[in-house]
């Protein structure tokens, strides 16, 4: 029986086609024991093929084989659990013995969707990560990835169809994200659920955006959503009279333009490698008030596709972005792809996030992200030096952009809960203060000034 074996398949049934296919890749580990005494005499590991078959060498007789069939990438994707293993005895008398293993059937599809957008996405990126690991439990919520623990949550109502390969391609993006591009930066205030034609922040709008980006790109039409992404800038699906730069969908899309076929739109002139984008958001940098900061968002990463912060861009759009993390310069780490042009990158964002082929007051979000055109400013008058403990007020005056404003104030970067246009408060010591004011379609404008404290300046009072 030397010459023997044991071979088998590893299957699930498969609810979106209605048939048992195969589970490629899976993970078969086996421990051999003598028969008489139950000791330990050998083991090995070997992998389904394309086809979800195995073989596997008998070890002679009086050999039994204890064995488990589990949802492990044999090439380091992803691991799926907790229904992701089924448990095997082969005793001695087994070579020579054929059998399928039948897999739990949403952990099973899970596994082979997100072994198929991982091996994709390598290719693609050119960049890779570590293993994964992914649960999947039945109910309704909605899948999620947690940076915390590096873990892609996968529920029943994401498993099967079109929207199973988009939701589980989805949620690896995230994952790529945070362990293959530098971490997840930007994750913002996102709700849930969140959609691609919803108006969050930029921030949210980057890092799900990304998300839905890696999902067309790694597995293409065979997910949901696909063709609305692919066509969205020529059709103008989803942003309307809005700031495309806080929508992810509009993100997503022209995320999507940068690395597509150069010709497939008018106005699309390029095709960069997606490892150019990769490695472009995984080093590129701006300057802003608060220092040195990785893309919070796509207007971040447009100024450094486009290698510089111009005014005619930064003074008129993305006036969505609060003033502390404006962008006055940027670092794109010297990375330009071939065939590198301003002129056509700006086309594709300009397209895809405001709906235009030229510089101009952008006409699709003047009542929301522009004020109409009016930039918003503010001046701040208040007392400094001041004396110890002694109350005094702040004022801040707005003008421009779109009433009514609301107001935030800051005391050395703390928030003081203020949403009015004075502030009246007393300190021990020499403080910094700051305003924030925000115009009704979202665009704000900071002024801060340090204030001295000392025994010796005038009273609040006089």
């Amino acid at each position: 029986m030397g010459d023997s074996a044991i071979t088998g398949s590893v299957v699930y049934y498969n609810l979106s086609s209605g048939a048992y296919e195969a589970v490629p890749n899976a993970m078969v580990s086996v421990t051999i024991r003598n028969s008489y005494d139950n000791s330990v005499s050998g083991g090995f590991s070997v992998a389904a093929d394309a086809s979800g078959s195995f073989s596997m060498p008998c070890a002679g007789e009086l050999q039994d084989y204890y064995g488990t069939v589990s949802l492990t990438s044999a090439l380091g994707y992803l691991s799926v659990g907790p229904n992701g293993s089924t448990s095997f005895v082969y005793p001695q008398f087994s070579c020579n013995f054929a059998a399928n293993f039948y897999m739990d059937s949403p952990s099973a599809r899970v596994f082979v969707n997100g072994s198929i957008a991982i091996a994709n996405s390598q290719a693609f990126f050119q960049r890779g990560r570590s293993m994964v690991p992914v649960s999947y439990t039945a109910g309704t919520t909605t899948a999620y990835y947690l940076a915390d623990n590096d873990h892609i949550y996968i529920f029943s109502t994401s498993v099967w169809d079109a929207y199973g390969v988009f939701t589980i391609a989805h949620e690896y993006g995230h994952a790529f994200q945070e362990k293959a591009l530098g971490g997840i930066t930007a994750p913002g205030n996102c709700p849930s659920p969140h959609y691609l034609d919803g108006y969050y922040n930029q921030a949210c709008a980057l890092t799900e955006g990304f998300a839905d980006y890696h999902a067309i790109v790694t597995r293409d039409t065979a997910a949901t959503f696909a063709n609305q992404i692919k066509n969205y800038s020529s059709s103008f699906l989803f942003h309307v009279n809005a700031d495309g730069s806080t929508q992810e969908g509009a993100v997503a899309a022209f995320l999507y333009d940068l690395t597509d076929p150069a010709g497939d739109e008018s106005f699309d002139a390029v095709q960069y490698p997606g490892s150019y984008l990769a490695d472009l958001m995984h080093y590129c940098t701006v300057t802003t008030p608060l220092g040195p900061r990785r893309a919070l968002g796509v207007d971040h990463l447009v100024y450094c596709l486009e290698q510089t912060v111009a005014p005619s861009v930064s003074n008129v759009y993305f006036l969505t972005r609060t003033p502390l993390l404006k962008a006055s310069a940027e670092n794109h780490a010297g990375l330009s792809p071939p065939g590198w042009n301003q002129g056509a990158i700006r086309t594709l964002w300009l397209m895809a996030l405001y709906g235009q082929t030229s510089l101009a007051i952008p006409a699709t979000c003047a009542a929301s992200c522009g004020g109409g055109g009016l930039t918003l400013t503010t001046s701040l008058g208040g007392p400094g030096p001041v004396r110890p403990n002694q109350l005094c007020t702040w004022s801040v005056v707005a003008s421009g952009g779109t009433a009514p404003y609301s107001y935030r104030w800051l005391v050395n970067g703390t928030d003081q809960a203020n949403n009015d246009a004075l502030l009246t408060m007393k300190s021990a010591s020499s403080f910094t203060v700051q305003a924030v004011v925000t115009d009704a379609p979202g665009s704000s404008s900071a002024v801060q000034k340090q204030v001295a404290v000392s025994s010796s300046a005038p009273s609040c009072f006089q």
